[in-house]
């Protein structure tokens, strides 16, 4: 019996020059083979960029919009798990800087 997809879609960056080089595809791969374990999975996706470069690889969960940078493989599940229940990976949550009035 297959998985019943949620309406989560984790989006991965495996084609931008700094995911594809700090392990973007081989993370995509393991997020899928741990959604793929999941009873509710979320989609997975691979994507050409996300624009954080500076904090790759990078992943999105949408429809929240919760960005993860500096993602490995070993956080693969972590992340997985945590899309599933609708909530975040604090440790990975990419940090925005708040920009300074004039």
């Amino acid at each position: 019996m297959k998985n019943k997809k949620s309406d989560t879609t984790i989006k991965v960056c495996v084609e931008g020059k700094k995911c594809r080089k700090r392990g973007g595809p081989e993370l995509h791969e393991e997020i899928e083979r741990c959604a793929a374990k999941e009873e509710s999975a979320p989609r997975v996706k691979a994507v050409d960029c996300l624009g954080l470069c500076k904090h790759a690889p990078a992943v999105v969960v949408k429809p929240e919009g919760t960005e993860y940078g500096e993602v490995s493989t070993k956080d693969a599940a972590e992340i997985v798990s945590a899309a599933s229940k609708g909530k975040e990976v604090d440790r990975l949550l990419v940090k925005k800087k708040k920009k300074k009035k004039k």
